[in-house]
């Protein structure tokens, strides 16, 4: 059986520290023995096309647990160009996509990631 990546934090007496702040979390310790998933979201309140998006994370957070895993969610950044245009902001908003898609895992593990943008809604362009 291969070796969890979380193992790393959750094994051994020197990991107590880890541990502590994971149970501060709220991480009950039954918890501790399953892999634990990272899923990033760029979910925020302000982007339009970002409506529907907490009901998709928790569809993935319940299929991270019933597959087995413990869930951790985590934020990075969102932009909506047709917020950012039309004035300085849109300067800042391929780079910012660009990041968010760094942030979200070049060079880890595979990991949920959600992105979405309203254009690629039903009725709103491309789908």
């Amino acid at each position: 059986m291969k070796t969890k990546r979380s193992n790393a934090i959750t094994q051994g007496f020197e990991r107590t520290p880890h541990r502590a702040l994971l149970k501060a979390t709220g991480v009950p310790d039954q918890e501790m023995k399953k892999p634990f998933i990272g899923i990033a979201s760029s979910f925020t309140d302000l982007i339009p096309g970002h409506t529907g998006m907490r009901e998709l994370e928790r569809f993935i957070e319940k299929g991270v647990h019933t597959g087995g895993g413990y869930s951790f969610m985590f934020g990075i950044p969102g932009v909506c160009d047709g917020i950012a245009m039309g004035h300085r902001g849109m300067h800042y908003s391929l780079p910012t996509r660009e990041l968010s898609r760094s942030d979200a895992g070049r060079n880890r593990p595979p990991r949920p990631k959600i992105f979405f943008c309203y254009r690629y809604l039903r009725g709103h362009g491309q789908i």
